[in-house]
């Protein structure tokens, strides 16, 4: 594996436990500390632990000058505003907005990021990340790359024939099953009601050209066409007209 570049990541400072305030090191113990950073959104230092009551991992912010531990409802007072950016990506008016939300089980702040198309909403892309689970941040423009690569991906689809998508979801379909089953389990499991649902949303069209998907993916990985469309029925209770 190739290491990671960090030079498009903005990097915070990364702090052991030894270099904890002792009032974190009072609540926790070096067993129960899993890592920490200073926040270049504040002052403040992000703690992540193990709660010792729930047994599951909490994201905590320390403020040095006021020598506490912030409430939950402090951390959502203090999120960043949201922000919006107009721009023009070839010959289109994009809009960037991020924005900021702290999930409550584990006390997580998440980054949202999105890109709408102006005049066509239905196109856009977006992403959440943990703002804090590491000390290494992407930069927004490299975000802002990737959202906007995937916008010209979903272009790039709908200029696509009913073939070509077919033969696009083939190779989704089978890069899915293929991870199923290094992992030992049955790649049929991925043909569940709950993930025909989020195809439905990604292609409505899908169960037009689903019978050739799996013709496609028959061939790919040497099946029996006719029984993949059964299992494909039994396990989503959906039947094809083929």
């Amino acid at each position: 594996m190739q290491p990671e570049d960090h030079t498009t990541l903005e990097i915070m400072e990364r702090l052991d436990y030894n270099n904890m305030p002792s009032l974190i090191r009072s609540f926790y113990t070096k067993e129960q500390f899993l890592s920490a950073h200073t926040s270049d959104l504040s002052n403040n230092l992000i703690v992540w632990v193990i709660n010792p009551i729930q047994k599951k991992q909490l994201e905590i912010e320390f403020s040095p000058e006021e020598g506490r531990i912030l409430s939950i409802h402090e951390r959502l007072k203090s999120l960043p505003a949201s922000q919006r950016v107009e721009f023009e990506h070839e010959g289109r008016s994009l809009i960037l907005t991020t924005s900021y939300t702290l999930e409550e089980d584990c006390e997580t702040l998440y980054q949202h990021h999105e890109i709408i198309d102006r005049e066509d909403p239905s196109l856009h892309a977006s992403t959440d990340l943990r703002a804090y689970h590491t000390p290494y941040r992407e930069s927004p423009e490299r975000i802002k790359t990737k959202l906007i690569k995937e916008i010209d991906q979903q272009l790039l689809y709908r200029s696509m024939s009913n073939q070509e998508k077919a033969a696009y979801w083939s190779s989704r379909l089978y890069r899915q099953r293929r991870q199923v089953g290094e992992c030992g389990g049955d790649e049929n499991a991925i043909f569940e009601k709950s993930f025909l649902d989020k195809l439905l949303v990604q292609e409505p069209n899908i169960l037009s050209i689903m019978p050739e998907c799996l013709r496609h993916l028959a061939n790919m990985e040497q099946l029996d066409y006719d029984e993949l469309i059964a299992e494909f029925k039994t396990r989503t209770g959906v039947e094809l007209s083929c």
